[in-house]
C-alpha cells in the first residue's frame, strides 16, 4: 500500500487476472487504489494485482511542453 500512495498522480500499468489496465492513480488506501481509466474510475483490489509499474511520462498532464 505504500507504494502505491507515493504514486498518487502517476501513470501505471496494472496486469490483473481479468487483463492489463493503464490508468492515474487517484488514490490508494491499505486495501485497493482507484485508477483513472480514460475517465473512469476504477478500483483494483491488491489481491487482484499480478503486476504493477510505473509509466514513463516525459511531460505530466497539466505541465507546459
Amino acid at each position: 500500500p505504500r507504494h502505491w500512495r507515493r504514486s498518487v498522480g502517476r501513470l501505471v500499468l496494472v496486469k490483473t487476472a481479468a487483463g492489463p489496465l493503464t490508468g492515474r492513480v487517484v488514490e490508494a488506501d491499505d486495501a485497493q487504489a482507484v485508477l483513472d481509466v480514460d475517465g473512469t474510475e476504477r478500483a483494483v483490489l491488491y489481491g487482484e494485482v499480478v503486476s504493477a509499474h510505473v509509466q514513463v511520462e516525459f511531460s505530466h498532464p497539466g505541465e507546459g511542453s
